[in-house]
Order: structure tokens, then sequence, then C-alpha cells
């Protein structure tokens, strides 16, 4: 196995396994295996923005999961709350997005 298969195969396997660090939620109607880290956005929100209101919720998911890069402003339903894209970044195997939840 090359190194961006090994890498993709642990991202499955050890990352977003149910029984290691990920739980199930629903994106856009999908149950999708994904990594909640709030202590990351809190550190991002003091370093990146200077302390500025940046997010609700930030989580880590397989690249796979998704047909096309989410993009900044796009609607997501999370849980069956809507929710605009304020960041993505992309590593070789995951996105790691931050939603705002949409306010009435």
């Amino acid at each position: 196995m090359i190194f961006k298969e090994q890498l993709a195969h642990d991202t499955e396997t050890i990352f977003l396994n149910n029984n290691e660090f990920s739980e199930v939620h629903i994106i856009d109607g999908v149950p999708t295996n994904i990594i909640i880290d709030n202590d990351e956005l809190k550190k991002r929100t003091k370093n990146e923005y200077n302390g500025i209101y940046f997010g609700d919720l930030l989580y880590f998911v397989d690249k796979r999961h998704f047909a096309k890069e989410p993009k900044i402003g796009e609607t997501q339903i999370f849980d069956k709350r809507p929710c605009t894209v304020t960041d993505v970044k992309k590593s070789s195997t995951m996105y790691e997005i931050v939603l705002e939840y949409v306010r009435n």
C-alpha cells in the first residue's frame, strides 16, 4: 500500500471509526461519521480571529463524503438544523469545516 492509500485507510478505520473518535451526525440528510472539535474552534477563534465570533461548530469529515468541496457561504443541514459554512480547510484526506447556526 502506498502512503496516500494508507492514510485514507487510517482515516476511515481509525479516526472516523465510531468505536474510536467519531460520531454519526446527519449532514444534508446523510448519516456521516465526523469528529466534532469545538475546543479547536475556541483556540482558532482566539488565535486566528482575535476572539471575534467565527462559528458555532467545527468538525472533521472524510473528503470522500462530499461530491464537491464545500464552499464558504453554502448552507448545510446539520442534524436537521440549517447552518452556514464559515470556513473550510482541507488536508489530503479530510475537510475541517466550521458552521454557524442560522438564527431566525
